[in-house]
């Protein structure tokens, strides 16, 4: 027991000589533990030859300039960390069109249906849009935006429309300022998401009226913003005149565009505003430019009563990705003449009424 004691008390002590030694530089005839509570002392009891350190003369500098290097890089790395989260990260990946190259394109078609206060149909419309990204930049991405609607049998063209919009929706004359939260955990069909959640305010420079989003994000689980809650407020800021609460409620659905398959996510939105409540239900697919693949909407007075309601369906896309993707096998995609097949099935209905 006593030659265990004392092993145990001189590696005790030598560790201790040995760090006292590198960062206090004390004689070497006597070392100290120092602790708030007490001070142990092993003084000169120590064999003489125990330990082996060079005196204090003959020790080239050398631990004191790796002790100034470690403590250059940590500044550093602490600087670093400290930039890295005042700065958000761009939301490129976040953005239904930023993930695409220049060219890639989409073709949608809208049906709106109107109803009166009795709720009969008293108006329809079709509107055939075919929207082009034309660049992507740090402010946002560019796009092009051409649009035909189906009047008294005909189809008329809109003039094209060029439109700016950056990572966060902001379209131009607006500026986002960002600001990270707390993470949250979200549930989707019963598995437990880890977000990142962040806050956006949008001020429109002419307007002066507030756009106020809290954004819930994952990098991994596609759409990647799996909710968002967003109030739009009056140029002073007091008065609500629309709040707008999106969810995931689906995960990994099959939707077919031009009878390609793609896995979508079910997204719901409710809008309400002074006029009532807007409810849309929408597929959305990171893997088509745009993201929405098809998407039903209902507009509802503030009585309950409907007042619209409208349908969009995909019908073509390219989805030219700067990083493709390996190859796969696909079924043969329809061309791009769906709008020339819609004015003959036209012609020819008309010909059978006609007749």
């Amino acid at each position: 027991m006593i030659d265990r004691y004392n092993r145990d008390r001189l590696t005790l002590g030598r560790a201790a000589h040995e760090l006292d030694w590198y960062t206090h530089r004390i004689p070497r005839d006597r070392v100290a533990l120092r602790s708030p509570a007490r001070q142990l002392e092993l003084g000169p009891e120590l064999p003489s030859d125990f330990l082996s350190i060079p005196p204090l003369e003959e020790t080239p500098l050398v631990q004191p300039r790796l002790l100034r290097t470690a403590t250059v890089a940590l500044v550093a790395l602490l600087l670093v960390g400290t930039a890295a989260a005042q700065t958000a990260p761009t939301p490129r990946k976040h953005h239904p069109w930023a993930a695409f190259s220049p060219g890639a394109w989409r073709q949608a078609r809208l049906i709106v249906q109107v109803f009166d206060k009795q709720g009969n149909l008293v108006d329809w419309g079709v509107t055939e849009r075919t929207t082009t990204l034309e660049k992507v930049d740090d402010d946002g991405v560019t796009l092009r935006v051409e649009e035909s609607v189906w009047v008294n049998g005909t189809w008329r063209d809109r003039p094209v429309q060029t439109v700016k919009q950056g990572f966060y929706g902001e379209s131009e004359g607006q500026k986002a300022e960002v600001k990270e939260l707390a993470a949250e955990t979200l549930t989707i069909e019963g598995r437990k998401i880890p977000v990142s959640v962040r806050e956006v305010r949008l001020i429109d420079a002419s307007s002066k009226s507030l756009q106020q989003s809290t954004i819930y994000f994952n990098d991994d689980v596609p759409p990647f913003v799996l909710k968002q809650t967003t109030t739009i407020k009056d140029a002073d800021q007091k008065t609500v005149l629309s709040e707008k609460r999106t969810t995931v409620d689906g995960l990994q659905m099959l939707c077919l565009v031009a009878d390609q398959p793609y896995s979508a996510a079910q997204v719901r939105t409710t809008t309400t505003h002074a006029k009532g409540t807007t409810v849309t239900v929408a597929y959305a697919s990171s893997d088509v430019p745009g993201g929405v693949v098809h998407e039903c909407t209902k507009k509802v007075d503030k009585d309950n009563r409907l007042v619209e309601r409208s349908v969009l369906e995909l019908i073509d896309c390219d989805a030219a990705r700067r990083n493709e993707r390996p190859s796969r096998r696909t079924m043969p995609r329809r061309g791009r003449n769906w709008r020339l097949r819609a004015e003959r099935e036209g012609a020819d209905k008309a010909d059978e009424l006609t007749l």
